[in-house]
């Protein structure tokens, strides 16, 4: 392929390309029996590495009820009835993006009584479910809200079709990204094998139970609302370790930060270790982290997307320490970014 009047460097240049290298870079380039792209003068770059994705949730978006930027009960109440009379008898209604008003079993049962409903808050990490979604799943949760339970749904919700994740590739390509890090904690190896399905160069994480040919980092979750012992955590190191494997500690709280550190002191740093999220870093422990070697993979997207709901709800001694950038790479902090799409907009 040749790119003509393209900028590199702050010069037009002409630039060909293969399917893997830059072969010539120039004024004018003869073109040959090759696909010829006109730049118009635009910037010609590298493919993109988004750090931080859930390629699966983002393929089962597309065929979700979007909640995003719906700021009152009555206003979900609507989408999801609207939902509801477009769908077969039975067919799961499936809502993500949710934010604001308070939602439990009893709400969802006042809107949609008579199908499967579950609506998954913008975070990722809760999905409520009414009294026909608990039951079709087996589990009595009073007030329907769920935890930290997306696998246990996976396998008991078989009647959804295989996600699109090809789709999320091109729809990936098109905003000029050609690799990802799949950063989703999973134990099943059929999720790992559907991501070959992207076209994209991606790096997959899971969690340390489960290993595979060319696996990314070991992911740790450490959930806010439950907390777990150090021991569990250094445990959970060890079996990564134990297989070879660099640790990725998901962080969005001090507290869970702290017990990361705790837990990497316990067992040692390695070069590719690193923090995901990093959302609130005070600054005594910015250098502690550079003096470990870690690297943070932050969203700087979500001020932009969430700067409003965060000014009202986030603790307001914690809202100059929110996905920080610039103090860190001060400290000597290594760095990258990630989306975290879907929660994220890629």
């Amino acid at each position: 392929m040749l790119f003509r009047n393209v900028e590199v460097s702050g010069r037009r240049v002409d630039v060909r390309a293969n399917e893997t290298t830059v072969a010539e870079v120039g004024d004018a380039l003869e073109a040959g029996n090759e696909e010829v792209v006109d730049g118009s003068g635009g910037a010609l770059l590298p493919g993109l590495h988004d750090h931080h994705v859930h390629l699966l949730a983002m393929a089962a978006a597309e065929n979700s009820i979007s909640l995003s930027g719906i700021a009152d009960n009555s206003a979900v109440a609507e989408a999801l009835r609207a939902a509801d009379a477009t769908l077969p008898t039975g067919a799961w209604l499936r809502a993500v993006g949710w934010h604001g008003p308070d939602l439990d079993r009893a709400a969802l049962d006042a809107v949609v009584p008579d199908r499967p409903v579950r609506v998954q808050h913008r975070s990722g990490a809760l999905w409520v479910l009414n009294t026909r979604g608990l039951e079709a799943v087996g589990l009595e949760e009073p007030d329907g809200r769920l935890y930290g339970r997306d696998a246990l749904l996976r396998e008991r919700i078989t009647s959804e079709q295989t996600p699109d994740v090809a789709a999320v590739g091109r729809r990936l390509a098109s905003y000029g990204v050609t690799g990802v890090t799949d950063a989703t904690p999973t134990d099943r190896a059929e999720d790992i094998a559907l991501l070959a399905a992207t076209k994209l160069t991606v790096l997959a994480m899971s969690s340390p139970a489960l290993t595979f040919e060319g696996n990314g980092p070991a992911k740790i979750l450490l959930a806010d609302h439950a907390l777990p012992g150090i021991d569990e955590v250094v445990g959970q190191m060890h079996r990564a370790r134990a297989a070879g494997r660099t640790i990725a500690v998901h962080c969005v709280t001090t507290a869970a930060l702290v017990l990361a550190l705790a837990a990497w002191d316990d067992i040692g740093v390695r070069p590719g270790d690193r923090i995901e999220h990093g959302s609130v870093i005070p600054d005594d422990l910015v250098p502690v982290l550079a003096e470990r070697g870690l690297t943070v993979v932050t969203q700087p997207n979500f001020v932009a997307e969430r700067g409003d709901d965060y000014l009202a709800e986030v603790d307001a001694a914690d809202q100059p320490f929110l996905y920080r950038c610039r103090a860190l790479l001060q400290a000597g902090v290594p760095i990258a970014f990630g989306t975290d799409a879907p929660f994220g907009d890629p």
